[in-house]
């Protein structure tokens, strides 16, 4: 419970993994904007990191709070930007994006037995973090929300083939309403988190 999570081995295998995909290249050298969202653990706030190496930015965005040790940079502790923002829509928009496609993997939360105080406060986080991630999410032009089988679990890798198909089966059922929105236009910036 006091430790950062795992393993500085597996750290190391991460970000080495991060360092080889992305070979010394800069945010800034792509070739569309590309804007990087972190949380900093220590003020709250989004970190929209649009310079510098890929590889540190990828990995403090995906590093999940108890999982993957947060990154220091410059005095803040940068993890998996879905802790401030799940949608940075309005960073796309701000970067030129001419239209703004957002995917919702977020499940319905469905019916709950509350029982206890500590149910009652995990459910209630739950359901602001879904509220508030169904209110970012909608802001953009098209949302594409795969279809799960059943709930799966944040760390459930081993479904990860049918969450990939999901995904494939959302976007091609967005087809239309993809053609419609991008109407010919180029690709706009890419913001992840």
């Amino acid at each position: 419970m006091t430790g950062w999570g795992a393993s500085e081995e597996v750290i190391e295998a991460t970000r080495a993994s991060l360092d080889a995909l992305f070979v010394s290249m800069r945010l800034e050298d792509a070739r569309i904007p590309i804007a990087v969202c972190a949380t900093d653990l220590r003020s709250g706030s989004r970190v929209e990191v649009t310079h510098g190496l890929a590889a540190p930015a990828v990995y403090a965005s995906s590093a999940l709070a108890g999982v993957l040790r947060p990154l220091p940079l410059e005095n803040r502790l940068l993890v998996d930007g879905v802790y401030a923002d799940n949608a940075p829509v309005d960073v796309a928009r701000r970067m030129g994006a001419p239209v703004v496609i957002a995917v919702d993997p977020s499940q319905p939360a469905g019916e709950t037995p509350v029982t206890n105080g500590l149910q009652a406060v995990m459910r209630a986080m739950e359901i602001c973090h879904l509220t508030h991630a169904h209110l970012r999410v909608d802001s953009a032009d098209v949302v594409i929300r795969p279809k799960f089988a059943g709930a799966v679990d944040l760390l459930d890798f081993s479904r990860r083939r049918e969450c990939i198909a999901a995904g494939v089966r959302a976007a091609r059922a967005a087809h239309t309403e993809l053609e419609r929105v991008l109407g010919g236009r180029p690709i706009g910036p890419y913001v992840g988190r």
